[in-house]
């Protein structure tokens, strides 16, 4: 029996290892590295196409707090913020 495309089994990595190794990538981002991506990533999301739909006035959006390397969401949520979503932590 051979493994179906899109199952788990014809994945390179599976969930748990993916996540640490992209912790892994990521503890290695020096601290002016990893604050450009956040704000990187807010102007790409600024700039996309989709923002109208996903950023408008009262859209209800789940945010989280930053645990060690993971991504610093402040710069979406001023982004957010602008744009009047309501806001979850």
């Amino acid at each position: 029996m051979t493994a179906q495309a899109g199952s788990a089994s014809s994945l390179p990595l599976a969930r748990p290892d993916l996540r640490r190794e992209l912790r892994q990538r990521r503890l290695l981002l020096s601290p002016s590295q990893r604050a450009n991506a956040h704000r990187q990533f807010a102007r790409l999301l600024l700039h996309s196409q989709w923002t109208s739909q996903l950023l408008k006035l009262g859209q209800r959006i789940a945010v989280y707090l930053a645990y060690g390397s993971e991504a610093d969401l402040a710069h979406v949520v001023a982004l957010a913020r602008r744009r009047r979503c309501e806001l979850y932590l």
